[in-house]
């Protein structure tokens, strides 16, 4: 039996500890997937996600809605990505697809806006070249695009979570999901022709 987000809150807040650390366990994957493909950096990812947990410790009795711990979590994930990438602005990316965790299996995880059930090892190279592309297509999106896309496509969050995360409009946010969505296909395009 897994405890709903609001139940694990309101015991963190009781005193169970034990609650908080059932939080980060459950969230903390998808926080380090979301600030990996935000950073392009596994060490900022790294650096981030706790940064983010840390701030979410001492800021969860201030959530006033329960309901809205995802987008509130990604709020502070992308706001602590925000401030470290205008400190770094001159650091170099890391290759994202150079990256491998302690199982040295490769991490791509620009792979499921091109994923499948099962490959040939042919078409998993097909995959796994896609997946590059789409990568150095999203590097060259403008940002307020490339930050609704990835919300969406790999946070998983509804289009009215993204408009809470960015405090932007939810009619804005649609928009720059269809134009971002439309200039990524033209950036693969022009990736794709020599």
């Amino acid at each position: 039996m897994t405890l709903e987000d609001k139940d694990l809150i309101q015991s963190f807040l009781e005193g169970d500890e034990f609650a908080f650390n059932h939080l980060v366990s459950k969230w903390h994957r998808p926080v380090l997937n979301f600030l990996y493909r935000y950073t392009g950096n596994m060490d900022d990812a790294q650096e981030l996600t706790q940064e983010t947990f840390k701030t979410v410790y001492e800021k969860l009795a201030t959530l006033k809605n329960r309901e809205r711990f995802s987008s509130w979590i990604y709020t502070i994930a992308l706001n602590h990505s925000r401030m470290r990438l205008r400190k770094r602005r001159s650091r170099p990316l890391e290759p994202i697809e150079d990256y491998t965790y302690d199982n040295n299996e490769q991490m791509d995880h620009y792979s499921s806006l091109t994923a499948g059930d099962s490959f040939t090892p042919e078409e998993s190279f097909s995959q796994d070249e896609m997946a590059r592309l789409v990568r150095k297509a999203l590097e060259r999106l403008e940002q307020k695009q490339r930050e609704v896309i990835m919300l969406k496509e790999y946070a998983g969050l509804k289009f009215a979570e993204i408009a809470e995360v960015l405090d932007t409009p939810l009619s804005t946010i649609k928009s720059r999901m269809y134009i971002g969505m439309e200039n990524l296909k033209r950036e693969i395009i022009r990736l794709i022709k020599p």
